[in-house]
């Protein structure tokens, strides 16, 4: 008989496109959940696979998963549809192929229940090799530097630290229901990569409270697939820039009058102008032109000299290692 759970308090949303030959490892993890009061809504974003056929095995078996089928529109769709469908007074963001450590939901629900003014709590995130998932490192490089800053407060106060990085990934956060829907935050659709980070960016906007969870058996857990990394980091330059732009949309369309976020939002640009150069050269004429369309002539200078002073330390560096 399939397993019912009628107090349902967190709302697992998982979006899949064509990650047959992964899913099941992921939701064989939920089911080692501490937790139990959860609904997996496994958003099927018109996979062409043998998707379907394994989520349905557990949902005949556990009636807390729930399959449901849309015509692929992308990640942020897939997760939009999840929050539409959410049941639960937390939403758990989960990727496909990556798991939660088993005390993960139980920690933060405990927390978010005795702090009800808490928006979103996280964990830490720990990173393993597609290939090698029982070894567990800090960062996308697989080695053990921290690079999370794990800040707590009101958006207000985290805003800016938001604008130069995304404070945590997506599956580290547990998201009150209610504060979404009073808000109207969504994943932007037509965000094809950092729309988690947006995401974050506009709940920041409507003064969320964030909170970090001190845990360490409290994580997510993120699969790095290593053959596409240099290909992602290479393309995530030019979406930062975008993101930026959605951010100065998203400023001026809430009348929100604060100069100084405009003057992150132009530092922000600067530096991810400097890794482009970096990427492309330092002469290619198209990045040249757009950065003066961008920054102006004299912050098409503030990036060169910037530069120049990097160029120089780490020649020096190496000089003196």
């Amino acid at each position: 008989m399939p397993l019912i759970s009628h107090d349902i308090q967190v709302s697992i949303v998982i979006p899949s496109y064509n990650y047959g030959h992964l899913i099941k490892d992921t939701l064989d993890n939920l089911l080692l959940q501490d937790y139990c009061h959860w609904e997996a809504i496994i958003v099927d974003d018109g996979s062409s696979d043998n998707t379907k056929g394994i989520v349905n095995e557990f949902c005949e078996k556990d009636s807390r998963f729930i399959y449901v089928y849309k015509e692929n529109g992308g990640l942020a769709s897939a997760r939009n549809l999840g929050i539409l469908l959410a049941r639960g007074t937390y939403v758990q963001f989960l990727d496909a192929d990556d798991y939660l450590s088993q005390n993960k939901i139980n920690a933060q629900v405990a927390y978010m229940n005795a702090n009800p003014t808490c928006s979103i709590s996280y964990t830490d995130a720990k990173y393993f090799a597609h290939d090698n998932p029982a070894s567990l490192f800090n960062n996308l490089d697989l080695n053990f530097a921290n690079w999370m800053p794990k800040s707590s407060g009101h958006g207000s106060s985290l805003i800016g630290g938001f604008i130069q990085e995304n404070l945590f990934p997506v599956n580290s956060a547990l998201v009150r229901l209610s504060f979404i829907k009073e808000n109207r935050i969504e994943f932007k659709t037509a965000m094809k990569y950092l729309e988690d980070w947006d995401f974050w960016i506009r709940c920041c906007l409507s003064n969320a409270l964030f909170q970090y969870i001190s845990d360490v058996d409290a994580y997510a857990m993120i699969r790095v697939h290593s053959a596409s990394m240099s290909k992602n980091r290479f393309q995530m330059v030019h979406y930062e820039l975008d993101l930026m732009e959605s951010l100065e949309s998203e400023i001026y369309s809430r009348n929100i009058n604060k100069p100084e976020l405009f003057k992150l939002i132009k530092k922000k640009r600067e530096k991810v102008f400097r890794r482009v150069l970096r990427i492309r050269g330092y002469t290619n004429l198209g990045v040249i032109k757009e950065i003066i369309a961008k920054l102006g002539f004299f912050g098409l200078m503030r990036v060169y000299i910037k530069e120049l002073n990097y160029i120089r330390k780490k020649q020096q560096f190496s000089i003196e290692e």
